[in-house]
């Protein structure tokens, strides 16, 4: 199971939950060739905890970002 083909084209704050609860069940109902599961519930919680660690990723990084801009911003006004 990969991520990239779902969601390649889409930037991260475009992604929504419902298209993460479609992808994981995408995940749930592929069947092998020998009509088995592929994909183990546990093997779907794993890549739901994945996608849950790049949110919280990218969301630590955009507010440090967004604060160190923030800081930066009001040292250069007060130099200034």
């Amino acid at each position: 199971m990969h991520i990239k083909p779902e969601f390649e084209n889409k930037r991260i704050m475009k992604i929504r939950r419902s298209d993460i609860k479609k992808w994981i069940q995408a995940c749930v109902d592929k069947i092998d060739e020998k009509g088995n599961p592929k994909y183990s519930f546990g093997s779907c919680l794993k890549y739901l905890s994945v996608m849950k660690s790049i949110f919280h990723y990218t969301a630590r990084l955009t507010t440090f970002s967004l604060l160190r801009m923030h800081h930066t911003k009001r040292w250069c006004n007060n130099v200034l």
